[in-house]
């Protein structure tokens, strides 16, 4: 008992915290997030279908620009998945890059989102900007 009520305070704080303080959310993209059952599946649904703030999906292994984000689907958790093909997700696809991270995080909120839907990206002369090819 004691660890399901603690899963659920967890989780009540989590969605507290995004509705109240979150502006937008980084989801971090590995080889593994997508076998992630539990946590990334209740933010992902959570921010996007209650919260409608804009995902920023920050690809952990990749160091180029993100130019079509389709091909890394075979990446994206069911969650995220659903939502960008139903079209209810806002995201930008970047890479795990300090000058992309601060520019996204900077840019996108609820009353800004990503053009694009759930397949964002940033068009080559921000990438020039940051020193990211």
């Amino acid at each position: 008992m004691r660890t399901t009520s603690s899963k659920e305070t967890l989780r009540n704080r989590l969605a507290e915290r995004l509705r109240n303080y979150s502006k937008n959310m980084l989801l971090l993209i590995g080889s593994t997030t997508k076998n992630d059952k539990d946590w990334v599946p209740f933010e992902i649904s959570y921010a996007v279908d209650t919260c409608k703030i804009p995902i920023i999906v920050a690809y952990v292994d990749v160091e180029v620009a993100i130019r079509n984000p389709s091909a890394f689907s075979h990446l994206w958790p069911a969650a995220l998945k659903e939502r960008i093909e139903n079209k209810t997700a806002s995201c930008i696809h970047i890479p795990f890059k300090k000058a992309s991270l601060i520019g996204a995080i900077k840019q996108w909120s609820f009353n800004n989102k990503p053009n694009g839907g759930g397949l964002g990206i940033y068009n080559n002369d921000t990438y020039q900007s940051w020193g990211i090819k």
